[in-house]
């Protein structure tokens, strides 16, 4: 066993290893979670842990990140037995060349979350998901103009999810190099 195995398992879980990068600003961490798009949610079920990548928002005003899925399937069975979850945001910034293989990085921020997931019953929590998707995703179109409004008929068809946030964390690390280039894949 690695000797700072014990060490690292003792700290709270939304400490940050290095404390250069953390980020302790609210405003930050609520920016980066407004304008990201993509999420990782980890859930665990019988001591395996699953990944699955979600589309999503954060409600300020509930504290909370809401997401839309299946009513059936793998998350949703792992949040019924276990409700606890932590989500990933990630913002990739540029590739940081350097004169050893080992100080090679990249520029990136992300945020964890951890908190407690469940579906939303209410029909008043439902469309509050919804209605918070539709406009950060789908911002150039009107209800009741471009599409038809949500109907109590369509909440059967999807899941609901509401993500209570009890703790996050936010990190950043910026390289001041002025080689650093983006990423682009080899051969496309």
């Amino acid at each position: 066993m690695n000797k700072n195995t014990e060490k690292y398992s003792r700290k709270g879980r939304s400490e940050v290893r290095r404390e250069k990068s953390a980020i302790q600003n609210e405003e930050w961490i609520k920016s980066l979670l407004t304008r990201t798009p993509i999420a990782t949610i980890a859930s665990v079920n019988q001591d395996q842990a699953f990944a699955t990548p979600i589309s999503f928002v954060y409600v300020e005003d509930k504290n909370a990140i809401y997401f839309h899925g299946a009513k059936v399937g793998r998350l949703r069975a792992n949040i019924d037995l276990n409700p606890q979850v932590s989500v990933n945001v990630f913002e990739m910034g540029q590739l940081v060349p350097d004169e050893k293989a080992v100080e090679f990085g990249l520029d990136y921020q992300s945020v964890t979350i951890f908190g407690k997931a469940n579906e939303q019953t209410d029909k008043t929590d439902i469309l509050l998901g919804l209605e918070a998707l539709m406009e950060k995703f789908f911002y150039m179109y009107e209800s009741g103009k471009d599409y038809s409004p949500i109907q109590t008929e369509d909440l059967i068809r999807t899941g609901v999810y509401k993500i209570e946030i009890d703790e996050w964390s936010g990190k950043e690390l910026t390289s001041d190099r002025t080689d650093k280039f983006d990423y682009k894949p080899k051969g496309f």
